[in-house]
């Protein structure tokens, strides 16, 4: 099932692992701060475009993003 907290906890945790701040995810991704800061904290689902710009950005599966498998 779909947890929007574990998944804006894992999309916090991949961002600093990449030592990135909200702010360079945003522009890089060409999303607001706001939208990055509201899926980290799971107040925000997420399109399936900014999903997938998400994985890409990151090197990650989708299901890690949605469900850490």
């Amino acid at each position: 099932m779909y947890d929007r907290i574990a998944t804006g906890k894992r999309l916090k945790s991949l961002r600093c692992i990449t030592g990135k701040s909200q702010y360079e995810v945003s522009k890089e991704l060409g999303v607001s701060v706001e939208t990055i800061r509201k899926l980290e904290q799971g107040k925000r689902g997420m399109s399936v475009e900014i999903l997938d710009s998400l994985s890409n950005y990151y090197d990650t599966k989708i299901d890690y993003i949605v469900y850490g498998d």
